[in-house]
């Protein structure tokens, strides 16, 4: 079976409301304005990974952005985001469980870990996104799951086996959403949220 901790996935709601808090939302009604700049975007993931290498999740408290005040579609978007990070972690696991059924998890290796990885988005994307025809915030998903791993490795936690560099598996990502995609237009057009919301995660893991 696959055991999400309830940390991981309010951090990764956090680390997504943080993203949109940033971001400009417009639709048939307009543009809805950010409540972030991008220096906000920033300075707010770092105190939030601050907030874990401190252990707030530990202590009865929740973590600062988890409740950030944005407008309803960001947040609505946020939400999703998350999820599709989530079902991201999800397909990865259920990749090493189809493929590595009996390799302990302290004894992966980081070829492994990419096969994973390359299951987990096969699954994530052609599974989910291209039935939901929602490959975009599929790709986003993964990709944001990759960096919050790469954030959480930084700040100390240990994950089991051996890890591949984060920069790895996004390179291999985007090698693999290339496939699926084909042609440039249809590749950038699938991968510009993802592009988006990885330079931010990237800059702030800098600072960590």
């Amino acid at each position: 079976f696959v055991c999400f901790s309830s940390g991981l996935i309010d951090f990764v709601y956090s680390v997504t409301r943080t993203l949109f808090g940033g971001t400009h939302l417009t639709g048939a009604e307009g543009t809805v304005g950010a409540v972030l700049g991008m220096e906000g975007v920033a300075s707010g993931l770092e105190l939030l990974y601050e907030q874990w290498r401190k252990g707030a999740l530990w202590h009865n408290t929740r973590l600062q952005f988890t409740t950030l005040a944005i407008p309803k579609g960001q947040a609505k978007l946020a939400e999703h985001l998350a999820r599709t990070a989530l079902l991201f972690f999800l397909c990865h696991e259920i990749g090493h469980a189809v493929l590595h059924a009996g390799v302990d998890p302290e004894e992966r290796n980081a070829a492994q870990e990419h096969q994973a990885d390359a299951y987990g988005i096969d699954l994530a994307v052609l599974g989910y996104g291209r039935t939901q025809r929602d490959e975009r915030m599929a790709i986003a998903g993964a990709t944001v799951a990759i960096r919050v791993l790469a954030a959480l490795s930084v700040l100390g936690h240990r994950f089991p086996g051996v890890h591949p560099l984060p920069v790895e598996r996004l390179v291999r990502l985007r090698q693999a959403v290339r496939r699926m995609t084909g042609e440039d237009e249809t590749y950038f057009h699938f991968t510009t949220i993802a592009y988006a919301f990885e330079e931010q995660m990237a800059d702030a893991a800098m600072h960590i």
